[in-house]
């Protein structure tokens, strides 16, 4: 091999070639290692990272908050056009029970001719104020389970999270089963207005633990659920609670028409907001945070829901808790937030 050769070959390891070096960089070359991250550095880079996750994590909810309650709103709807389709066949129109002194009763000066709001009609008790207790309204006086425990008595409503037996549960959420047993007993079209709901908004409404109905129309008064009876379902919001219906608007400051198992105070906030409303009933549902709202630390040792109590000591739904509250009718909420002085 030629000296000439020997340099040609070994060109490329002796730089000849313009703009190409071989040279190692100065930290490989010296075997230097890169700096490590600081205590203080890690602990930044974790923090930002725990603030960017909590603000994906919120808007995440958020946004699904809105979706779900964009839902509820819809399905609101769907049940405030079966409740209209009930008016407008008015099938209790002339339905009246005795009231004592010659007196009677009228369905539709409590409930117009909108599906009631208390289960009560559908007992021994039936209208209230009505004198002896005027018996169930149902076709063929089919009662209620359970029935009240005395002839003029039935407990006042229980809300989510204040039951503490299974008696309790039974009596839970009875203003929206009254409407939906209406329905069902008394209008095949509103009842097929119901059908269109989807499945994931219903809710087998109370039962045991057994699955079995603690909370029924008993058509043979057998005092046991079989075939024959009415299971009393529930309607519930995109967040699994029962959803919210008044009808009742015969409350009045002297305190008349108040022989009911609904709370006094629910039976004042429900006529003066339905006549907020142009006198049709309230569907609501009490949103994302509605669990919260039906605990007892939110309800009152008479069992009213913070939205009533929140009524009748302000005229106005105020309370922040209500600020998510979802609508059948969408100019409502702004009107309760006005207030009833305010009209």
């Amino acid at each position: 091999m030629t000296h000439r050769s020997h340099h040609r070959r070994s060109g490329i390891r002796s730089g000849m070639w313009p703009g190409f070096s071989t040279r190692v960089p100065h930290r490989l070359k010296t075997g230097a290692t890169p700096r490590a991250f600081s205590l203080i550095e890690l602990l930044v880079v974790i923090v930002i990272i725990t603030v960017l996750l909590g603000a994906v994590v919120t808007v995440g909810r958020g946004v699904v908050n809105k979706g779900q309650l964009r839902d509820t709103e819809a399905m609101l709807k769907v049940v405030r056009q079966a409740v209209d389709q009930f008016h407008d066949e008015a099938p209790l129109a002339g339905v009246s029970q005795p009231a004592g002194g010659g007196d009677r009763v009228f369905y539709t000066a409590r409930y117009g001719n909108y599906p009631p709001d208390e289960l009560e009609v559908f007992t021994v008790l039936g209208l209230p104020d009505s004198s002896p207790p005027g018996g169930s309204l149902a076709p063929g006086r089919a009662e209620m389970e359970p029935s009240p425990e005395e002839p003029n008595t039935y407990p006042n409503m229980k809300f989510h999270n204040q039951i503490t037996t299974e008696q309790d549960y039974a009596l839970e959420h009875r203003d929206q089963a009254a409407m939906l047993l209406a329905i069902r007993l008394f209008s095949d079209r509103a009842s097929s207005i119901l059908d269109a709901i989807s499945p994931r908004f219903w809710s087998d409404g109370a039962v045991d633990r057994d699955g079995k109905p603690i909370q029924y129309l008993d058509r043979g008064k057998k005092k046991g659920f079989d075939s024959d009876d009415e299971q009393i379902r529930w309607l519930v919001d995109a967040w699994g609670v029962p959803i919210s219906y008044m009808a009742q608007r015969d409350w009045d400051a002297a305190g008349e028409g108040q022989d009911s198992s609904n709370h006094l105070y629910w039976n004042q906030a429900s006529t003066e907001m339905i006549a907020l409303n142009g006198g049709a009933p309230i569907l609501m549902s009490y949103g994302p945070n509605g669990r919260n709202q039906l605990t007892e630390a939110n309800v009152d040792n008479d069992f009213t829901a913070v939205l009533i109590g929140d009524w009748v000591d302000n005229r106005r739904i105020d309370n922040p808790l209500n600020d998510d509250n979802a609508y059948a009718d969408s100019t409502l909420a702004p009107a309760l937030a006005r207030g009833k002085e305010q009209h």
